[in-house]
């Protein structure tokens, strides 16, 4: 009678283990830094099966970040400027609302033109690409990135008037 743990043949079961764990990065750990799990499944003492052997790579990122790069406010037809981590999504509101996203593209920066009145604020930046994106990992809430468009200022003069000299 044997058992054989081949293609076809699933293990013997194994008692107890947890599918799940936790890893804490090693103190030091910084942006940049590539950490290698080797991820080991024992054979539950069943000398004719070989153990299960996996490896985990860990990659370290800087959190994104993104800011503005005008004063805190400005004149209408003046352009906003915002500098950030590079391929990244970044949420605003206008006006104390949820407004939209825009993405800073390779160069780390964007442009916005003709803007309408009123008050601009960053609210979170996160990586666009993966697998940093649509919200998995690396999400950076803003705080404090506000721009505030004046309106054109506008003068109404009075009716032509006349005078006497003296």
């Amino acid at each position: 009678w044997f058992i054989f743990c081949v293609d076809t043949y699933d293990p013997p079961p194994r008692p107890l283990y947890s599918e799940t764990s936790t890893y804490t990065l090693p103190a030091g750990a910084s942006a940049g830094d590539i950490i290698t799990i080797n991820l080991i499944a024992d054979s539950g003492g069943f000398t004719w099966c070989d153990d299960i052997e996996d490896t985990m790579r860990i990659h370290i990122i800087e959190n994104p970040t993104a800011e503005m790069a005008v004063p805190s406010t400005i004149c209408y037809g003046e352009d906003i400027v915002v500098n950030g981590t590079p391929n990244t999504t970044v949420s605003f509101n206008f006006n104390g609302s949820p407004a939209s996203t825009f993405d800073i593209g390779n160069s780390g920066s964007i442009t916005f033109s003709n803007q309408p009145a009123g008050i601009y604020e960053l609210t979170s930046v996160q990586y666009t690409d993966p697998p940093n994106s649509n919200g998995i990992g690396c999400v950076n809430s803003l705080i404090g990135e506000t721009v505030t468009i004046n309106a054109t200022p506008t003068v109404t003069a009075p009716s032509n008037v006349t005078i006497c000299e003296g």
